[in-house]
């Protein structure tokens, strides 16, 4: 049985266009991860909504001291 051989595409325009729009930052740490983040959680929303990401989880170190913040940033924006 012959296999025709796989032709490797290059990504286009539209397929990268696609992979921006459904990007989504899963591991995010704010200033409340101790030595591993920076921003505060309301840049970080402000960020994500200025990237037009649909989603963004905040995966701070053992602590919620940012959840409030982070939950009033993303409903008010």
């Amino acid at each position: 049985m012959d296999r025709k051989p796989r032709i490797k595409r290059q990504p286009t325009t539209c397929h990268l266009l696609l992979a921006t729009f459904l990007y989504t930052e899963l591991h995010c740490h704010s200033c409340f991860s101790l030595l591993d983040g920076v921003s505060r959680p309301e840049t970080l929303v402000a960020r994500a909504a200025a990237l037009d990401m649909p989603a963004l989880a905040l995966t701070d170190h053992d602590a919620l001291y940012g959840a409030v913040a982070f939950w009033r940033a993303a409903r008010s924006g």
